[in-house]
């Protein structure tokens, strides 16, 4: 079987769509029966076509035309964007094995002219993967909009979604030979907005390796300043309003109000806009440590060295951030939105925070502070509760497992191309 994964710089390509393509391309590289590509498309550093053959797959970059671009994502200048695509489409083919289907991983949704063009020149066989949805990003920094698209959805028996459906979308969605869901709110979403047919679609969550624990976590704080007695908050992500910091950041500071005399400090890792929150919080200056953006490893001492994560994003499909905290046994509190609210079971798993939409979306600080005083009072409870969550998580998101559906699902297309040649031939 081969299988190419189309992939492009975005800024999802530091978050979850990069640890998406980075852990399952090293996994399914790994499979003796899958030839696996990498190609990188509107590639801006190189002005010629660049193949690399690496130990276990081959990366192409294939840069971007020398006439004037103007988007990868504009509905402008089709014709340079067709041309373009049928570039992409004439590089592959020269990989191509006779009487074949290549398998076409998509993880973007603004890609339907070139999984078209693929379809109909190299009779590839298109998997689309949705690991977000273009009207969240559209109305992520309007309150008010994105509250009004989650009321479309919300209603029973809608069947306009003037907020919630987007053209390109649309497009890839019945481009698609598959569909790969990461949660049963986009598999919903998928269905319902864009018309698509369940046997069109299946879910499979992320999934990440399992991580090796510190014997010690405590002996890592010293490197971050940290005493032993400390009581450690930690959230990780891109620094964005959709991602509940203005809910999560007034809890916090009437957790820090409740106990005046304690040692607490917040962790922030992750880049985005920090001003409006180190203006807003100012009060909250002599506890909050801004990280910025760390490298792995960095990243998994403070999973480990925390005491508890925070993770109140109002939109997500399967959280990266909330799986690997789970895995390093840390109890998080979670925002009971869309995809988080169906990783953790609430009181057992994890403790979630309900979110209200109305005219505007909110959560409850009060309900925040109440869940960091609880972990912060019953040390017991906290331990219980970040193990419950590596139990789970360790089942659930396990990475082979998680590939081998996916596997699966290429083999499926694989053979269905394999009885249509068969009859055809016949």
């Amino acid at each position: 079987m081969q299988l190419f994964i189309i992939d492009f710089n975005t800024r999802a390509s530091i978050y979850g769509i990069g640890t998406y393509r980075k852990t399952f391309l090293k996994a399914i590289s790994a499979h003796d029966d899958v030839e696996v590509f990498l190609v990188n498309v509107f590639d801006a550093a190189n002005k010629l076509l660049k193949i690399q053959v690496n130990e276990q797959y081959t990366e192409i970059w294939i840069p971007l035309p020398e006439t004037t671009w103007i988007s990868a994502f504009s509905d402008k200048n089709h014709a340079n964007k067709r041309k373009y695509c049928q570039r992409i489409s004439d590089v592959l083919h020269r990989f191509i094995h006779p009487y074949t289907s290549p398998v076409v991983h998509f993880n973007h949704s603004n890609f339907s002219i070139l999984a078209n063009e693929l379809k109909t020149r190299l009779q590839a066989n298109i998997v689309f993967a949705v690991h977000s949805l273009n009207w969240y990003f559209q109305y992520e920094n309007e309150p008010a909009k994105f509250a009004a698209s989650w009321k479309e959805l919300e209603e029973p028996g809608n069947t306009i979604f003037k907020h919630c459906a987007d053209p390109e979308e649309q497009r890839m969605c019945d481009a698609a030979d598959k569909i790969i869901c990461l949660s049963e709110r986009t598999y919903g979403f998928v269905q319902r907005v864009y018309q698509i047919d369940a046997d069109k679609i299946i879910k499979i969550q992320n999934g990440l390796q399992v991580p090796v624990l510190h014997s010690d976590p405590i002996q890592l704080r010293p490197r971050y300043g940290l005493s032993p007695d400390t009581f450690v908050l930690l959230f990780a992500g891109r620094i964005a309003k959709s991602k509940g910091l203005d809910f999560m950041l007034k809890g916090v500071e009437r957790f820090i109000a409740t106990y005046p005399d304690r040692k607490i400090k917040m962790l922030m890792a992750g880049n985005g806009d920090y001003d409006p929150f180190m203006s807003n919080y100012k009060s909250l200056w002599q506890h909050i440590i801004w990280a910025g953006v760390l490298p792995r490893e960095e990243l998994n001492e403070l999973y480990q060295l925390s005491d508890v994560g925070i993770t109140l994003s109002l939109f997500e499909q399967c959280s990266y951030t909330a799986i690997e905290m789970m895995q390093f046994g840390l109890p998080v509190i979670y925002a009971k939105c869309s995809g988080l609210d169906e990783m953790f079971e609430d009181g057992t798993t994890g403790l979630g925070v309900t979110v209200e939409y109305g005219e505007d979306f909110r959560m409850s600080e009060e309900q925040i502070c109440q869940h960091i005083s609880l972990l912060y009072e019953q040390p017991a409870f906290r331990k219980a509760l970040g193990a419950r969550g590596r139990s789970a998580a360790l089942i659930n998101y396990n990475l082979s497992a998680r590939v081998a559906d996916t596997k699966q699902v290429y083999q499926v297309l694989n053979e269905h191309y394999e009885n249509r040649l068969y009859h055809t031939c016949a």
